[in-house]
């Protein structure tokens, strides 16, 4: 007899775990979470939008150090966890083993990169506040704004429902006796059973919300690359 089909309790009990996602997830965070996202929003909307000009403040070798080191972090944190570490435990790891692990970095990686965009932003605004119709200087600064934004709304809103459905999928798995496959995903008799699909592919939508805005994040840092290559190659020449 296949896994899925045990007694009539046991099934009632599996489809409340799985009737439909649990939203109550968000309000974890109570609404302090909520309340400072829309306090970021509303800063950065203050920023990037047209305003009467301030006056900058002058850099200094402490601000400036801050500066490219929250930078270069963010950079390389993003480069070595989406490029180097990601795709060495997925092809090295059974696939629940690996899930383990990125219940593990997920919310630690999101966060901290998400105070580092934050740091990055703030300085560079403080340093050149955006005066007249300064092209180059408003896509930095929606960059680095969208950078921040990004991360910060999905640690706060997306990877806690992801991990989630996650767990409870993984469930499922332990029970079946399946999941121990190294890169690649095989449900073996769980592919007949509609919750375990629903929750699968619940699953790949906010995992692909998370790459999604890893991606755009990577992309904002190396429009901000970019600048600050050229700018580096005016000094030296």
């Amino acid at each position: 007899m296949m896994m899925w089909q045990k007694p009539a309790h046991h099934q009632m009990k599996m489809m409340k775990l799985t009737r439909k996602l649990d939203l109550s997830i968000l309000f974890k965070f109570s609404q302090p979470a909520h309340i400072f996202t829309l306090l970021i929003v509303l800063y950065l909307a203050f920023i990037l939008l047209p305003h009467k000009p301030r006056d900058s403040w002058e850099p200094s070798p402490w601000s400036s150090f801050i500066y490219i080191s929250t930078f270069a972090t963010h950079f390389g944190t993003q480069i070595w966890m989406t490029f180097i570490s990601g795709l060495v435990l997925f092809f090295n790891l059974p696939r629940t083993v690996f899930g383990q692990v990125q219940k593990q970095l997920f919310p630690k990686y999101f966060f901290l990169n998400s105070i580092l965009g934050f740091v990055t932003f703030i300085i560079y605004v403080f340093h050149r506040p955006l005066k007249g119709n300064q092209a180059d200087h408003k896509v930095q600064m929606w960059a680095l704004g969208i950078c921040f934004l990004s991360e910060l709304v999905v640690r706060l809103y997306v990877v806690p429902i992801m991990l989630s459905v996650m767990e409870k999928r993984n469930t499922l798995e332990k029970e079946a006796g399946v999941g121990m496959e190294v890169g690649y995903h095989d449900p073996g008799p769980l592919r007949r059973c509609p919750r375990y699909m629903k929750l699968h592919s619940t699953f790949r939508k906010l995992h692909g919300t998370c790459a999604v805005a890893n991606i755009i994040s990577m992309g904002c840092n190396a429009i901000h690359m970019y600048y600050l290559a050229v700018r580096l190659c005016t000094a030296l020449t």
